[in-house]
């Protein structure tokens, strides 16, 4: 983490989380930004805290165990008459949160958190009227203009059962502008192959129906797919894995854990030549 030169210095800043690591890294930050982090673990007192307190930011990270976010935001809008910039930080990359207030939504996977200090930066000098309602993976790396993956033909196949990754493969995905579809299923991904044609397959190993090295090597049994790029995906470590991988013609092993789905954006556009 880099210095972040106290841009937020005489800043406070109110949060409602219970995650203990995400708070330990959320102090680190502000403390280096320069501005105060009042942390409540319990969603009630933290409304009421707001009043006394007077933060310049209230951040709210779902989920939270005794209250749903939209009636934590009622409660502190009936209970203040100023009108405070509340950023909700979220795992779940879908649009309920959305214009529920001015300020962004914020994707917790793989937060930047030098990034997510000069977005608080940003909003804390615009008024009222200049924010929008948004989501934002502040992970994301642009690495294309929108014209240069429009042009492209990269159709990626992603053979993942993890709903939650899914999730977040599908945000990243959707926002670099790259082609895709999921397969759920280790027995659908041959028929999914021929049909969908992808110039690329993203496939995990532990698998329902069949598991990701049989999937690779019945894959491999057809001529017309032999050089088809193929990166294994997965939580599921060993040497004889890898040992299998590489001898059935995989193009890389990933480590879901170990891997920032930047990186894997990164690998996808430079196995299509494209930097």
């Amino acid at each position: 983490m880099q210095k972040t030169n106290q841009t937020l210095l005489g800043k406070k800043v109110l949060i409602i989380s219970n995650d203990a690591g995400f708070l330990n890294k959320l102090e680190t930050t502000f403390s280096l930004a320069g501005a105060e982090l009042i942390i409540h673990k319990i969603a009630s007192e933290g409304a009421l805290a707001i009043k006394s307190q007077r933060p310049d930011l209230i951040l709210i990270d779902s989920p939270l165990p005794d209250i749903e976010p939209t009636n934590l935001v009622d409660i502190i809008k009936e209970n203040n008459t100023e009108v405070l910039p509340i950023i909700i930080i979220t795992n779940d990359s879908d649009d309920k949160f959305i214009n529920l207030t001015s300020e962004p939504v914020v994707l917790k996977s793989n937060l930047n958190f030098d990034d997510f200090i000069k977005i608080i930066k940003n909003i804390l000098t615009k008024s009222q009227k200049d924010r929008v309602g948004e989501i934002i993976d502040i992970s994301e790396l642009t690495v294309l203009s929108k014209e240069n993956i429009q042009n492209t033909k990269i159709k990626v196949l992603i053979v993942e059962d993890d709903p939650l990754l899914r999730s977040l493969l599908s945000v990243k995905f959707t926002k670099s502008k790259i082609p895709y579809q999921f397969c759920h299923n280790g027995t659908e991904v041959l028929n999914m192959v021929l049909q969908f044609k992808p110039t690329i397959v993203i496939l995990d190993i532990m698998l329902p129906g069949k598991n990701g090295l049989d999937v690779l090597k019945e894959i491999r049994g057809y001529a017309e797919l032999d050089s088809l790029p193929i990166i294994i995906f997965s939580n599921k470590d060993s040497d004889s894995d890898r040992k299998i991988a590489k001898a059935l013609g995989s193009d890389t092993f990933l480590i879901k854990a170990m891997t920032d789905l930047n990186d894997l954006i990164n690998i996808i556009l430079k196995k299509h030549k494209i930097s």
